[in-house]
C-alpha cells in the first residue's frame, strides 16, 4: 500500500498538534481551542458551499442565537447591582 505524500503531512500535523499542550504554556493551549472550533466550522462551511453549492440559513441562525444567549448570560451573571437583568 502507497501512502501519498498529503497523508504523511496530514499525519505529522496531527501529531505536532497533539503534542501541542505539552509544549507551549497553558495560556497559548486554551487560545488553540477557538481557533479549532471555527477551522471545524469553516469546514463545514467549505462542504456545504464549495462541493454543494447549498446555502444553509440554519447556520447563520445557530450561531447568531448562540452569540445573543452567549451575550445575554454574560450581561446579566456579571453584572453585580441588584437592577440586572435577571433579579426579577
Amino acid at each position: 500500500m502507497k501512502v501519498s505524500p498529503a497523508a504523511i503531512v496530514a499525519l505529522c500535523g496531527t501529531c505536532a498538534l497533539a503534542l501541542l499542550p505539552a509544549v507551549v504554556p497553558p495560556y497559548y493551549a486554551g487560545l488553540m481551542i477557538p481557533f479549532f472550533g471555527y477551522a471545524i466550522a469553516l469546514l463545514g462551511f467549505n462542504l456545504l458551499f464549495g462541493y454543494t453549492g447549498q446555502l444553509s440559513f440554519g447556520h447563520a441562525m445557530f450561531l447568531g442565537f448562540g452569540a445573543y444567549v452567549q451575550r445575554s448570560c454574560r450581561a446579566c451573571w456579571a453584572s453585580n447591582r441588584s437592577s440586572s437583568c435577571c433579579s426579577r
